[in-house]
């Protein structure tokens, strides 16, 4: 999964740089009658999107310490200065070394949630991060 990106009143980006994702979100938004949602590839390593966001939400993310630095410019970037980025992920080593790694600059909450069926519980970790002042 990839991030979205929000600014109240304004426009919501989805975006991902696999080819797939893109084209499930953009059928799945056409399914659902959501016309105003902005679905566009976006490259960690190079983003090209315009404007500073209220909310950035990264699903399944977390799972490659590659992606660390380049989630960290993008979130000092695009993230207004009071704005929040959440992350849901399954919980994983790296998921626990991205929030080492960004408690210098973020303020994070971080919980364990468990979602279940009647056959299977699944835990996953929620993260809320917002600039230190």
């Amino acid at each position: 999964m990839g991030i979205v990106a929000s600014s109240f009143g304004h426009r919501v980006i989805m975006t991902d740089h696999n080819q797939d994702a893109l084209s499930f979100a953009r059928a799945n938004a056409l399914l659902n009658g959501i016309s105003d949602l902005e679905i566009k590839e976006l490259d960690w390593n190079r983003p090209e999107v315009k404007g500073t966001f209220d909310y950035i939400v990264g699903s399944e993310i977390t799972y490659k310490e590659k992606y660390f630095q380049p989630f960290r410019s993008l979130f000092k970037t695009y993230l207004k200065d009071d704005g929040e980025v959440i992350l849901a992920s399954s919980i994983r080593k790296t998921s626990m070394e991205l929030i080492r790694r960004m408690s210098d600059i973020f303020h994070i909450e971080a919980q364990k949630k468990n979602l279940r069926s009647q056959d299977i519980k699944i835990s996953i970790m929620l993260c809320k991060m917002r600039f230190k002042k």
